[in-house]
């Protein structure tokens, strides 16, 4: 019996045992089995010195949080200002953030450590947003704060990242070579605040910071300005709402602002009821409101013998605002005059490739060059004598945007040769941006692979797809240099039921104009012709197809290479697949360039004006169209970025209010008011 009775003992005890192990780990993992999830970002317990303190002399700083934290991304959110010659050591023990400082701090002047978002629990990563610590070294916080928006000035896309910066100086040096007194970063909808300013007037600047220094010392760093200077201010504002009585419920019934009471009172300890961040909510013996709640932060209701009737009693709101609160600031790259030569190749024997870091408004090209095989010729100064040669020893294709240069090899001697040495004159630019012409002198060397080319290396490309668009060119573009053209081995047809219809045609070579490649015009009288690129001059009609074949020997290269057969078909398509938008532009002053935009910011349609008037955007695709106009201040027909030193903003850009959609076989009919 007692062994029976002990074995019952054990038997409980385990199972006991094996009850409360099973019932620690349901308590302990409660996550795991559907408990609540910790959502609450941590919360200060105690700040050493106090948050918010005056006469602030100490060199660390301790907070403690009510649980265990962490720093995320710190480098890229924290925001301190005024800017620090050496930003502060922060590091996080356990449950507390430590800040050591290890820059001298200004007297009399209020310092913020914005953490944005960095400041996180251990756990669940529960964000504190936009935890400050605020001190001042002298013996009041400032408090006064502006805000504003930065976008940019060539779409009017909100900026983010952008450091905003202000200086209680007005000199055109300052954000070339001086930190800002104060600095906030714009958020992702180009928001900014500048928070705990001295009263004073500042220079303002926005910038998006390559190097990230707070200095305006990198070419591609966008900058914007204000032509005058900001002065921040606070003021005084006092809502007066006096509510209509209401005669039949006794009683007094408002609307957003209004109360409504029942012979009852608002009784209050002090003459005046403060609630801060709260909701006042009072119940038949206080203040009632009709499917609402009073809300009063930051204010004071003041009540009559300490409490509030509605028998002609004023409720009165005193709010502080701060400001400007409306600043706009436009980002731009400047375009600086500084030309140069930023990279040479030759990828072929016959072509050579040169990038220029800008736009080139002109071109003296020469080439140099000697015959190994004579003695007299080694002289690598000799000027090529133009007079000596059949034709051109080369031609140039220049980028649209100017900057840069194919230069095609179009003597086949010379293109046989390892090495060629070109010069180049353009001018360049001194430190008061005056022209100055200057010479380099560039080698090209070329060894040819010993792999054998199975392709013809003479290739024809077309513009035309399957579908060819009504107000685009039949373009067709060669590989190489185009000499010659055969329209004799060109065939145009046009397909009607079986029957095939030969049409006539002209095959012209597209023309280039803009710029100037002195030796070409000069020494040789050619015309600036494209070298690759022709059109098909012909009406193709709507709603048939064609095809356009080249046979071998329409086309011949300077190096003697011709096409093999290339055919390309198509069909055109019907006026009715597109529509038509007509804009009539109301008080427009100046000149300005329109620019109708489509859904992937592609700008399909240009006019400049002078006066306001209509304008007609015709055979357009069915698609999402908006407005673009640009004030062209200096009429030069682009828009232009403006120059900080030359206190040039840039060209002031509209966007059209309203996004078109537009469908086919649809005319729109729009007014723009630049006006409203």
């Amino acid at each position: 019996m007692f062994n029976h009775n002990f074995k019952l003992i054990i038997r409980i005890s385990c199972f006991a045992f094996v009850l409360s192990l099973f019932a620690c780990a349901q308590q302990g993992n409660k996550s795991l089995t559907g408990g609540l999830k910790d959502e609450t970002p941590p919360v200060v317990e105690k700040s050493n010195p106090e948050n918010y303190s005056t006469n602030f002399t100490a060199n660390e700083v301790e907070i403690k949080f009510d649980e265990y934290v962490q720093l995320k991304n710190l480098k890229e959110k924290l925001v301190i200002s005024p800017v620090m010659e050496e930003k502060p050591e922060i590091e996080v023990k356990g449950k507390n953030l430590l800040i050591k400082f290890k820059s001298d701090l200004l007297p009399d002047r209020t310092y913020t450590l914005n953490f944005g978002d960095a400041l996180v629990d251990l756990n669940e990563s529960n964000p504190f947003e936009n935890f400050m610590y605020v001190f001042s070294t002298g013996d009041k916080l400032d408090s006064l704060q502006i805000a504003g928006i930065v976008s940019s000035a060539i779409d009017n896309k909100p900026v983010e990242g952008a450091a905003v910066m202000l200086y209680p100086e007005d000199t055109d040096s300052l954000p070339l070579t001086t930190l800002p007194t104060y600095l906030s970063i714009s958020d992702e909808t180009g928001q900014f605040n500048l928070k705990n300013l001295a009263s004073g007037s500042y220079k303002i600047f926005a910038l998006v910071d390559v190097n990230n220094n707070f200095l305006f010392d990198q070419a591609k760093e966008s900058i914007a300005f204000l032509d005058t200077l900001i002065t921040p201010y606070v003021e005084v504002i006092t809502i007066d709402t006096i509510p209509p009585q209401d005669t039949t419920n006794q009683g007094q019934t408002t609307k957003d602002q209004r109360l409504t009471t029942n012979d009852s009172l608002l009784q209050t300890q002090d003459p005046g009821l403060r609630t801060p961040d709260s909701l006042l909510q009072t119940k038949d013996q206080g203040l009632t409101t009709q499917d609402s709640l009073l809300r009063t932060p930051d204010s004071l209701l003041q009540t009559k013998d300490q409490g509030l009737t509605t028998q002609d009693s004023l409720l009165r709101t005193p709010d502080l605002f701060y400001g400007p609160k409306n600043i706009e600031l436009k980002t731009f790259t400047e375009i600086l005059p500084k030309q140069n030569i930023t990279s040479t190749a030759r990828p072929f024997a016959n072509k050579i490739e040169v990038l220029f870091n800008e736009a080139l408004d002109s071109l003296k090209l020469d080439l140099l060059y000697y015959d190994r095989g004579s003695q007299a010729d080694t002289d690598t100064t000799k000027l090529n004598d133009p007079a000596l040669m059949p034709g051109p020893a080369f031609l140039c294709e220049w980028s649209s945007n100017k900057d840069s240069i194919s230069i095609w090899i179009t003597d086949t001697t010379l293109a046989q040769r390892d090495s060629l040495i070109f010069v180049f004159g353009y001018n360049k630019y001194d430190s008061l941006e005056a022209k100055m012409p200057v010479t380099d002198t560039i080698r090209f060397n070329f060894r040819k692979s010993a792999d054998k080319e199975d392709k013809n290396p003479f290739q024809i490309t077309s513009n035309i797809g399957r579908t060819k668009e009504l107000n685009s060119a039949a373009r067709i573009q060669t590989s190489f240099p185009t000499r010659l053209i055969d329209t004799s081995y060109i065939e145009v047809l046009r397909k009607q039921d079986t029957l095939d219809f030969t049409e006539a045609f002209e095959l012209l070579r597209d023309t280039i104009t803009d710029f100037h490649v002195n030796s070409i015009e000069e020494i040789y009288g050619l015309s600036l012709l494209h070298l690759r690129k022709m059109s098909v001059k012909k009406v193709f009609l709507p709603d048939s197809s064609y095809s356009i074949t080249l046979y071998p020997g329409a086309l011949t290269s300077y190096g003697g290479l011709t096409n093999d057969t290339t055919k390309f078909s198509f069909k055109v398509n019907t006026e009715d697949k597109y529509g038509t938008i007509k804009i009539n532009i109301e008080n427009l002053e100046e000149t300005a360039i329109l620019e109708l935009i489509d859904s992937k910011d592609n700008v399909v349609g240009k006019r400049l004006l002078s006066t306001s008037g209509s304008e007609i955007f015709s055979l357009l695709k069915p698609g999402k169209y908006t407005f673009k106009l640009i004030l062209d201040s200096n009429d030069n027909g682009i828009w232009d970025p403006g120059r900080y030193l030359k206190h040039i903003q840039a060209e002031e850009l509209i966007l059209y209010g309203k996004e078109l959609e537009l469908k086919a076989n649809w005319e729109m009919d729009e007014s723009w008011d630049l006006n409203e």
